[in-house]
């Protein structure tokens, strides 16, 4: 499934990371999209549990789901 973000959930870090509660795979999630997006991300920052999340729903991020 592509999510709302544009990533496949099956292939994302943060997705894994937060599912594995794996806090070295947040941290290197973190150093990752700091480079690529010329910002600072914080491992704290990388929780992710789906669109269709309660989290997400309760503050607008979906689902939005296009077959």
């Amino acid at each position: 499934m592509i999510a709302v973000c544009g990533l496949l959930c099956h292939e994302c870090g943060a997705f894994l990371a937060t599912q594995e509660n794996d806090s070295q795979k947040r941290a290197e999630v973190a150093q990752e999209w700091s480079r690529l997006f010329k910002m600072e991300i914080k491992p704290e920052d990388i929780n992710c549990d789906g669109c269709q999340s309660a989290y997400a729903e309760d503050h607008g991020f979906g689902p939005w789901i296009n077959a």
